[in-house]
Parts: C-alpha cells; structure tokens; sequence
C-alpha cells in the first residue's frame, strides 16, 4: 500500500533547545489540556562525554507519529488511527475507552491518560492549526528555534533538506 501524500515530522535540534518549556505552555494552551497532562514536554538529561564535562541536554518528548504506531495496532477499539493524509497519529476521543493499552504501547512514553476525562492524550500536530496552514502552537513558541516542522515527503522542505543533511534519531 502507498503511503501518505505528506508525512508531516517535527525535527528538534536538542543543540537550539533552551529547556525554556514554551512549548509545553502554548502546547496546553492550544489544546486546553487537563493540569498536569502534557502532549509535549522537555525532559533535561546530563551526557557524559569521554574525556570531557558532562553536557546538559534538554529533550523535547512527544509523539512521535510512527510510520508503524504501536498505539494504533494495539488499540482495541481503533480510536488511536495514522491518518492516511498526512500520517498525523490521532485520537478519536468519543471512541476512546481509555483503557491505557495505547499509553503502555508507545515505547517514546508520549500518551498519557487524562485524570479529568479519562482518555488517551498526545501530540497530534495541533490538527487545527496545521489545517489552516498554520504551524503547531509548540514550534510557533519555539524562542530557540529549535522546532521545524513540515512535510518528509517534499524534498524542498526545511524538514526534509535538514533530515537529509543531519543525523537524526528518534
């Protein structure tokens, strides 16, 4: 089966990210998430180096919209689906039982059950927003820069000419 037309990707480069959290902020802002419950967040970690100091990284942590979602294939009433559009991994939250199975699937520790209304919570690239041409509240926030967001499958893209010129990693 053929693929998305888009692939919508963000690329974080760690080296840009201040850990400021902006885009945890405007993330919860845009999408009036429950306190507490964050579909981006920015965990900090220390890198040893040989021969050198340990380095601080901030890591922005979110969903990573899988070409293969673990979330989706386990979910067992489909809520959790990659639209065949753009391959945005979404939740269709009236369908939704939150029975955690997606939560437990995802190995980037991106979904979270909301406490409040029970259902499975993650990035979905601010569907809205990025319908209307508009870029996620999280990269618009971005003070460093450090978010770029677009389509994989245009070769003109920032994202793509930046994945194809970097090592990436999810």
């Amino acid at each position: 089966a053929a693929g998305p037309a888009k692939q919508y990707a963000m690329l974080v480069d760690v080296r840009r990210c201040t850990g400021c959290i902006s885009c945890t902020v405007s993330c919860a802002i845009e999408n009036g998430t429950s306190s507490g419950v964050h579909r981006t967040q920015v965990k900090q970690f220390t890198v040893e180096q040989k021969g050198a100091h340990p380095v601080a990284l901030n890591a922005p942590v979110q969903c990573n919209h899988c070409s293969a979602p673990a979330c989706v294939n386990i979910c067992p009433v489909k809520a959790a689906q990659k639209r065949k559009t753009d391959g945005i991994v979404v939740t269709d939250m009236k369908a939704c039982i939150g029975c955690g199975m997606c939560v437990s699937a995802c190995p980037y520790g991106a979904r979270q059950i909301d406490p409040q209304t029970k259902k499975a919570e993650s990035c979905n690239f601010c569907i809205k927003r990025t319908a209307a041409g508009l870029l996620p509240a999280c990269v618009e926030s971005c003070i460093g820069g450090a978010r770029i967001f677009g389509d994989l499958n245009d070769a003109k893209s920032e994202i793509a000419k930046r994945v194809k010129e970097n090592k990436v990693y999810a």
